[in-house]
């Protein structure tokens, strides 16, 4: 029973990330530079331009630093956000 217990728990936290994970927006970023750093786990620029989402918002910056492990987008001087 213990066996059993102990399964069902970790196929729920199994489900649980692969969830989450299924949650996360995509970001495409169009500037005319970007910088990849820590293995291609943090995107820079500080160059301008804007980032689309998946679901079609537009964030216009002049600085951006996206974390991929986080899933966390920071837009420094931002010009705008649209949502389409």
């Amino acid at each position: 029973m213990k066996s059993k217990n102990t399964l069902l728990a970790t196929l729920i936290v199994l489900l649980i990330i692969l969830f989450k994970n299924s949650l996360a927006e995509e970001f495409y970023f169009e500037t005319p530079e970007i910088e990849v750093l820590n293995n291609g786990n943090l995107l820079k620029t500080d160059k301008g331009g804007k980032v689309i989402t998946d679901t079609k918002t537009e964030i216009t910056a002049d600085i951006f630093e996206y974390n991929k492990s986080t899933s966390i987008l920071k837009a420094k001087k931002m010009q705008k956000l649209l949502m389409i």
